[in-house]
């Protein structure tokens, strides 16, 4: 329910604030406020969308994207951790390459958190394909 969501939420902030970390509480109540500005909208649009829109971003919602350079050429970090990820392990799953990405980016020192997010409820164990 809404009200359960919303104590869930201040749980998690309140744990995090406990930790200091107020990037994560800060999270917690932002994606719950925009939950719930969202949820009845949300169900309108997702009853008229028909296609099956998967993407991924860089970061959170509150973070920002970094640019690297590798290789002598300017890219998106993550783009960059796509590649490399997807050249290590050609056959996985969305929930896979998500945890790749995730652990590429924090291997190699970027703060950001890669997102995916799909126009409708999906399985992450499905093959990835590009």
């Amino acid at each position: 329910t809404p009200a359960d969501d919303a104590q869930e939420a201040l749980r998690i902030a309140a744990a995090a604030l406990n930790r200091g970390d107020n990037d994560a509480a800060l999270d917690a109540l932002a994606k719950q406020v925009v939950g719930m500005a969202n949820s009845a909208g949300r169900k309108k649009i997702l009853k008229n969308v028909k296609a099956d829109v998967i993407s991924f971003s860089g970061c959170k919602d509150l973070q920002t994207s970094s640019d690297t350079v590798e290789d002598g050429e300017a890219t998106g970090a993550m783009s960059y951790a796509l590649r490399m990820v997807l050249d290590m392990e050609q056959d996985t799953s969305y929930q896979q390459l998500l945890i790749g990405l995730r652990m590429f980016m924090k291997l190699k020192g970027y703060s950001q958190t890669p997102q995916l997010s799909a126009s409708h409820p999906m399985d992450m164990r499905l093959k990835f394909i590009m």
